[in-house]
Parts: structure tokens; sequence; C-alpha cells
């Protein structure tokens, strides 16, 4: 069947016809409960509503097959295109709706249509968004996906050095694993994303083969510099990081600090890279909020600890000397509640 061969089909059609026949099949139903109730509901006058109701039936297989041969894109009732392409053609609406994609998305969006593809890229606000123009009034973020091969780039907010640190600092590290031999080959367009929002300005490179990442100290015999700065005014991109960490692995391709396991079957060194930027946290921030908290937190305990310290020689002290005479071991209660009654009893007689 074919819906065009049908003077006036469309799906308007399908929804009009779909109506149509629920009313007809609730009026049947609804006559036959007043002909019961009154009684009048003769075998003859059953059979033709049940008649009329299977002939409902049978309209709804044409019509299921009538839908079938209608596409999915003009299944559209009148009026809803009108109202989606006025929606898509409003650039505000528009903006606020792409505004929502990740950057894996968006990308994809750009490809649907020339008007998908502007709204995205000529929209500051999606684009800081995404990463690619800096927003110095953002929280401390890391627009990058986590699933960009061999790279890996996380804020390190459950470290030690994020609780103790004074100042509202945090540290973002990134792990490039295994060598740049699967780096992915990026364009233009991805090499200028921001690996982080707002943008940092600086960014270390670290070697694993010429440098110990946890004591944070070179080998005594570190072939070159185990460490590499970028600097950039605009804000360190992925592009920095990725051309910088080719060069640096290539650099130390016959390190002779290098492990064995670090070693191809050719003999080269496929060291990993490790990045490392501190970043100040703006006011405002929830992972400041979180710091201060662990911050007085550990400011708690360090003060419980110091209470323990002072508290427990002396009871040690005590039950030693409880146990050489033969006493019974007090408990802490007992023995500091003796120690009060006997400082109480000095300061008296000492008045």
């Amino acid at each position: 069947m074919d819906p065009q061969s049908i003077p006036g089909s469309s799906y308007n059609d399908y929804l009009g016809s779909q109506r149509e026949r629920q009313n007809a099949l609730a009026h049947i139903h609804e006559l036959k409960r007043h002909l019961q109730a009154a009684g009048n509901l003769s075998e003859r006058a059953a059979h033709s509503l049940q008649d009329a109701a299977a002939a409902l039936g049978r309209q709804q297989q044409f019509l299921e097959g009538f839908l079938a041969c209608i596409p999915l894109t003009q299944r559209r009732p009148v009026g809803v295109q009108a109202l989606i392409e006025k929606v898509f053609s409003t650039v505000e609406l528009l903006e606020n709706i792409l505004w929502y994609l990740g950057l894996h998305d968006a990308l994809s969006a750009q490809q649907v249509n020339r008007a998908f593809f502007h709204a995205i890229e000529d929209s500051p606000r999606i684009q800081r968004n995404l990463g690619f123009l800096a927003d110095q009034g953002s929280h401390l973020r890391v627009p990058l996906p986590l699933t960009t091969p061999s790279i890996y780039f996380f804020i390190d907010d459950l470290s030690e050095d994020f609780r103790l640190t004074g100042d509202n600092s945090v540290t973002l590290n990134g792990d490039i694993f295994n060598g740049v031999k699967k780096l992915p080959k990026l364009g233009s367009r991805a090499k200028r994303l921001l690996i982080c929002q707002p943008p940092i300005t600086k960014l270390s490179i670290f070697a694993d083969c010429c440098f110990d990442r946890f004591a944070a100290l070179p080998p005594h015999n570190a072939h070159r510099p185990p460490t590499f700065l970028i600097e950039t005014e605009t804000g360190v991109t992925l592009g920095d990081v990725i051309d910088n960490a080719n060069r640096i692995a290539e650099e130390h391709r016959t390190c002779p600090s290098a492990a064995l396991h670090m070693h191809d079957d050719k003999g080269f060194v496929n060291c990993s890279l490790y990045l490392s930027a501190k970043v100040m946290l703006k006011k405002g921030d929830p992972r400041l909020s979180k710091k201060i908290q662990r911050r007085q937190e550990e400011a708690a305990r360090s003060a419980r600890h110091r209470e323990i310290a002072q508290r427990i020689p002396p009871y040690i002290a005590a039950k030693q000397t409880a146990r050489l005479s033969g006493q019974p071991i007090p408990t802490l209660e007992e023995f500091e509640r003796h120690r009060n009654e006997s400082n109480t009893e000095q300061i008296s007689d000492g008045s």
C-alpha cells in the first residue's frame, strides 16, 4: 500500500481515522451497557454489536498497515513540524538546548546541519562550556571526556596534600600511559581544547623513566632533565600536551635510566608521562568548601591526638606502678578522678 496513491493520505488522516474508530468503539460499549441495564439486550442485538466491534478491529489492522507506509519523518500532526522549525530557527532557544550537550554529543550535533553547526560554533557560551574558549568565571572543572584515549586528567582532591595544604589550591593531575604510541591524532579544533576551566598557564610533564612520581625525585643517573614545563598565556590546551608529550617521549627513547618493563622488543623505551599543575580555587567553588571542611576535620583530629598524647603516658605509668605494687589496675577514668582529687587536696593544704 502506497499512502501517496490514496487521495489526501497523510499522518493526519491516520490520526483522524484512529480517533473515529476509538469513538465508535466507545459508543458500542456504551450502548451495550445501556441495553443490558434496561434488560433489552436481545441475542440479535448482541450479535450486531459484536459484528460492529469486529469491523472496527479490522479497520485497526488496515490503519496499522497504512501507518507502516508513512515514513517516520512524516509522522507529525499538522502544525508540529512548523513549531519544531520555529524552535530550532530561534537562535536563543537552540543555544539553550545545545548548551546541555557534552563535548562528544556537541561535536556530533554539528554534523546534523548548518544551523546546528553555527549555533555551536558561533556561541561563546557553548564554546566556553565545551572548553574551546576560556571561562575565567568558572569553578574548576575538566571539560575533556574521561574516555580520551591514553590520556586521563583528574583533580586530586582526595589526597593528603589536598586536606593539609594551607592555601586554597588543588592539584590537577594527568597521565599518559605506556608512551605516546596510542595517542589520538587530533585535528586543529580538538587541539584547541583547554585541559581545564578556568585555564591554567603552566603545566609540568614528568617522564617516569627519569622521575620517581611518588618520591618526587629524579634518580641519581637521570638521562635528561625529567621535568618539562609548558607555559602559555592563553591556557594549556590538549594540543600543547600532546605535542610536548610526543617530543619528550622521543627524547627518552634510549633513556639508560628506564626500567626493564619500559622497553619494547626493539630496545626502545615507552615511558609513561605524568602531568601536574597547581590550581587555586575560587571563592564559592564546591571543592574549596570541601577542602575547608577537611582541614577543620584534620585540625580536630590533631587536637584529639595531642590530648591523648598528654593523658595516656601518665596513665600508663600509673598502671605499671599498680601492677608492681599488687594493686588493682585502674581504668583511665578512675586514674584521672583520683589524680584530680589529689590535686584538689594539695591545693587545699597549700592554702
